[in-house]
């Protein structure tokens, strides 16, 4: 009879605690399809146990003493599509990483302050960064060991390292982790320094040089690898040209501009840019689409135009704003994040790729002709999966080879396009639909761009929409969120979601009847406040003021990236109010991280630029 008993305790014990393990497996599946993030939500089906990124993932990894092992990405990102299906739906090496760590899955575009601490520390260890971005940290918060996107073996490999150092030493791992950290993170003492005349010259002549050191003059753009556009940097660069009439420079932007529009980082059947391209020479484009990318070129193109008096680059212009409102707006005036690279089958580009049967089907001979020769599709294919219309040749050049009239080249290729353009229609592209407040308010810029340079109705009415929209669901009791998505807030905001709405608040209220637009001028000044509060302090700027990371220390100054630096902005914003107060800040703020802008001015585009308006007036 004791045996019966003690045998069925064990059996309820066992099944006790089988039932609640696959509980707590199934409720971290439910939050993970219920999350705010179309990127986290993808993983809901993984058979890794991921978690969100919170106190409660430190507390459990500190509970079960396991490092966390950290996967960051971004929903239209390839490579992150390819780790998810190469491994985290692995059977061995989902168990192993279940076993060895708690992990965590983290959308990059929500958590903007830990994807740039942790990128920084693989570009310190690896001597690199990119994404999808895997980082192992101790249950204290440090991180231990990074890598990027790594095939299945190597991806193994580099677990078992991880698992195996902290199986052997967890105490001894702990320190040097610590240690690392307290380096990278050490507080330089800053002084601030004189603004003055001859300052700021120096740095005007420093910033010239060393743009000119990574300019390309012969494709145009920066750097001799991958392209990315930086339209932060090159609006710097054009207002630098308005106001110095700069012979160099003219040749350098108009080479530039010119190849961004023309060549693969644009799509040529429906409008919008690419992220970036995968060569120097602007040929093949990494087919990711993002909002903040086309929102700054909208806004360049239209400055373009106005500088250069070029109706070709306000129509550029014009068109990327029309094409923003057709493809990104959501039915409430905001705008989606990003176009996915990977189509629905999985295929890198497979929404904007054409085999020579697709196109043989659906193209007339004579349409085949003409755009096979304008695209340069008579040589062979520069990827397995399909052929990229980019124009190889003019449309002059065209008609003179294949001795036809220009206006029948011209209709033949426009044929081919719409017959591509309708049948790309029928494809599916995914789509993250969250809406980013940083991200709209670089939109709601580019709208009133578009307005004050053209006078056009409509982008004045959309920018309306806009900026209702963010006023009303993005911003509570002055407080911004990091975004909206499914009906709700999302995410804690950090500097740049500050910066950028202030900025367009006060420019839309600018633009506006400044009566009935009061409460943006309003909404802007709270928000300046509340930044300046927040995220700088004379030890300089954090873009965050709820990390998990401990003993983080502060920059001086934010540079440039693929968005404009923030903390720049919130400077130039606090001149342009004309408050006393909030005029002293950014004088102060102006003082400190002047290093940078001596050793490393290209980066810091937006303060030099700041530096110099400031000092005009």
């Amino acid at each position: 009879m004791k045996n019966i008993c003690r045998l069925t305790l064990i059996i309820i014990f066992y099944f006790t605690i089988n039932i609640g393990v696959a509980t707590s497996e199934e409720n971290l599946r439910q939050s993970l399809k219920d999350a705010s993030s179309p990127y986290v939500a993808m993983h809901a089906g993984d058979k890794i146990h991921w978690r969100s990124w919170d106190k409660p993932a430190l507390q459990q990894s500190q509970r079960e003493n396991k490092p966390l092992l950290l996967s960051i990405g971004y929903f239209s990102c390839y490579w992150c599509h390819v780790l998810q299906r190469e491994s985290f739906n692995n059977d061995e090496l989902a168990s192993y990483i279940n076993q060895h760590f708690i992990p965590v899955v983290v959308d990059r575009e929500i958590h903007v302050s830990l994807d740039a601490y942790l990128t920084r520390f693989a570009e310190e260890t690896i001597g690199r960064g990119g994404w999808p971005l895997n980082v192992i940290m101790t249950p204290d918060g440090y991180p231990l060991m990074a890598t990027i996107y790594l095939p299945p073996k190597h991806f193994k490999r580099w677990l078992s390292k991880a698992a195996g150092l902290w199986a052997e030493a967890p105490d001894y791992i702990r320190g040097i982790a610590k240690d690392a950290a307290d380096e990278m993170n050490m507080l330089v003492a800053i002084q601030p320094e004189v603004v003055n005349v001859q300052f700021v010259s120096e740095v005007k002549k420093r910033f010239l040089s060393e743009l000119m050191s990574v300019a390309d003059e012969f494709q145009g753009g920066f750097g001799d690898q991958a392209k990315f556009p930086l339209p932060a940097i090159l609006e710097v660069l054009l207002s630098h040209y308005a106001k110095n009439n700069s012979k160099s420079l003219d040749a350098f932007l108009h080479l530039t501009l010119n190849n961004i529009a023309s060549q693969g980082l644009f799509d040529h059947l429906q409008g919008g840019f690419f992220r970036y391209t995968t060569g120097p020479d602007w040929q093949l484009p990494h087919f990711e689409k993002m909002l903040y990318d086309n929102a700054q070129l909208a806004s360049l193109y239209l400055h373009a135009g106005k500088t250069f008096d070029s109706k070709k680059y306000q129509q550029a212009g014009i068109d990327q704003l029309d094409y923003l409102i057709r493809c990104f707006q959501t039915n409430q005036g905001a705008y989606y994040a990003s176009y996915s690279a990977v189509d629905e089958k999985g295929v890198e580009g497979g929404f904007y790729l054409w085999t020579d049967e697709e196109l043989t089907a659906l193209l007339s001979k004579s349409e085949q002709n003409v755009a096979f020769y304008y695209w340069g599709w008579d040589q062979p294919a520069l990827l397995p999966e399909g052929r990229f219309p980019v124009p190889r040749r003019s449309i002059e050049q065209v008609a003179n080879d294949l001795k036809t009239s220009e206006t029948k080249a011209k209709k033949l290729i426009q044929q081919a396009k719409q017959k591509l353009l309708a049948q790309r229609n029928k494809r599916v592209l995914p789509r993250d639909e969250k809406i980013l407040t940083s991200w709209n308010a670089l939109m709601l810029i580019a709208l009133i761009d578009g307005y004050e340079t053209t006078s056009l109705p409509r982008f004045k009415m959309a920018a309306g929409k806009l900026a209702e929209f963010m006023l009303s669901k993005l911003m509570v009791n002055g407080q911004l969120s990091r975004g909206f998505h499914k009906g709700q807030m999302v995410g804690t905001a950090e500097l740049e979601d500050y910066a950028y709405t202030a900025m367009a608040f006060y420019r839309w209220w600018k633009l506006s009847d400044r009566e009935s637009a009061k409460a943006y001028k309003l909404g802007a000044l709270r928000l300046v406040d509340i930044a300046w509060k927040k995220f700088w302090n004379k030890s300089g700027w954090k873009m965050s003021d709820s990390m998990l990371i401990p003993n983080l220390s502060q920059e001086t100054m934010i540079a440039d990236g693929p968005l404009p630096s923030p903390s720049a902005m919130l400077i130039k914003l606090g001149f342009e109010l004309q408050d006393e107060k909030l005029s002293s800040l950014s004088s102060k703020a102006l003082g400190y991280g002047h290093y940078s802008l001596k050793t490393a001015p290209f980066w810091y585009a937006s303060y030099v630029d700041t530096l110099i308006s400031s000092s005009n007036k």
